[in-house]
């Protein structure tokens, strides 16, 4: 007995000096393969394997709370695990495996629609009243092109839009298709398509001004090449790199503005247009979207290229439009929405941005001018936040998280 006891001492220390000798090699597979483990098992790697790292975190987190607790509200968060919801590739590397997609609110409905292009809806009543009953609602599309990913959908009034990136002959474009959603059938007509062969596709992000006119941005086709080199953003002959500005009607576009690198999220709130820029190396962006304004990339910005051999210059003094805010480092900042003044009297006139890497939240304040950031409160969710919505009537925010596939509720208690 006593011999065994030895034996089994002596490969504990044996194993925890060769993996302390390989601990790199460790956490780097341990990252690797965090998408097929328990979040309890990662942590523990991650602090095990890289603690001088973590424990400066923890000893960081002064005046850090986490949901249900915010700095002055406390909420109630639950998950949906939304089985429907399969596994894509996503990341500039696309080698993260999450469970991408998109969400709107019509009326007392709630749209999803999968990367994959599945469309399915649900009662928010229901959901509100944790009745979960999700009907995937057939519709029309042309099926001739070979779909890679859903990248937004937008619902105005009675009109659905559903962007989408398409391969024909190993050329990426860009595609929107708009139905009537008062029609049973969804049939979905094309009211733009991208002309350029690209090798890649990042964004789509639609967002409506009227009936008859919408907003769509799109990224630099080198997007997340170490060398950040692109040659489109400041082509005034190319779309991409830009927000384009559509008529639905005539199917003819405009850009509305340019110099960007990848925009996620977008928001028309009145008189006032809101984007959120991927960055590279550092440098994420919430912008004030002006028509005819130049935002700087790849001349411009707050971070470096990824091989950090390239500093970029400063916006203003090339007089580009500046951002009114970046993040420095980058936090894979997404979606943007205005938050509506019943949620909670201590979130009045807030904006909500979500984030992929930092797995946040962010409410978010402006000045009435929305030229000024006066505060950002960090909000744990513990998951990649692809798009958000609120509803009004029944005082929820919904989040989009794409780790689990999963629908994220947050209400405010009373």
């Amino acid at each position: 007995m006593f011999k065994k006891i030895i034996i089994t001492i002596s490969i504990f220390i044996a194993l925890f000096f060769l993996i302390k000798k390989y601990q790199d090699t460790v956490y780097l597979f341990s990252l690797s393969i965090k998408n097929y483990i328990p979040s309890i098992i990662d942590t523990t790697l991650r602090v095990v394997f890289n603690h001088e790292k973590y424990s400066k975190k923890i000893n960081n987190d002064y005046n850090t709370v986490f949901l249900p607790e915010t700095q002055f509200k406390e909420l109630d968060f639950k998950k949906i695990k939304l089985n429907f919801i399969t596994p894509n590739i996503s990341g500039y590397n696309k080698r993260k495996k999450t469970r991408s997609f998109f969400i709107e609110t019509n009326k007392n409905n709630l749209f999803m629609v999968s990367s994959n292009g599945k469309l399915f809806f649900s009662k928010l009543n229901d959901i509100n009243n944790d009745k979960y009953n999700f009907e995937e609602k057939s519709y029309k599309i042309n099926k001739k092109d070979s779909l890679l990913r859903v990248t937004d959908l937008n619902i105005y009034k009675d009109k659905i839009i559903i962007s989408r990136v398409i391969k024909i002959n190993k050329c990426h474009y860009l595609v929107l298709d708009q139905a009537d959603i008062t029609n049973k059938n969804f049939e979905f007509k094309e009211i733009f398509k991208s002309k350029t062969c690209e090798k890649a596709i990042n964004a789509g992000k639609v967002e409506a001004i009227s009936e008859n006119k919408i907003l769509l941005t799109t990224a630099t086709s080198p997007t997340g090449n170490r060398e950040e080199k692109d040659p489109d953003s400041q082509n005034d002959s190319s779309i991409f790199g830009k927000v384009l500005l559509i008529n639905t009607d005539t199917l003819k576009y405009k850009v509305y503005s340019k110099g960007h690198r990848n925009s996620l999220g977008l928001l028309v709130d009145g008189d006032y247009i809101l984007s959120t820029e991927n960055g590279p190396k550092g440098g994420d962006e919430i912008n004030l979207e002006i028509e005819g304004k130049n935002y700087g990339w790849d001349i411009a910005s707050y971070g470096v290229n990824y091989k950090k051999t390239k500093i970029y210059l400063d916006h203003e003094k090339l007089k580009f439009k500046e951002p009114i805010f970046a993040f420095v480092p980058s936090i894979g900042i997404s979606e943007i929405i205005k938050l509506g003044n019943n949620f909670a009297e201590e979130w009045q006139d807030n904006y909500l941005i979500g984030s992929l890497n930092y797995l946040q939240l962010l409410r978010v304040k402006l000045n009435e001018e929305k030229s000024k950031v006066l505060f950002i409160e960090k909000i744990f969710i513990g998951e990649r936040i692809r798009d958000l919505v609120y509803d009004s009537e029944n005082k929820i925010i919904l989040l989009a998280l794409e780790n689990s596939g999963s629908l994220g509720i947050l209400k405010a208690k009373n």
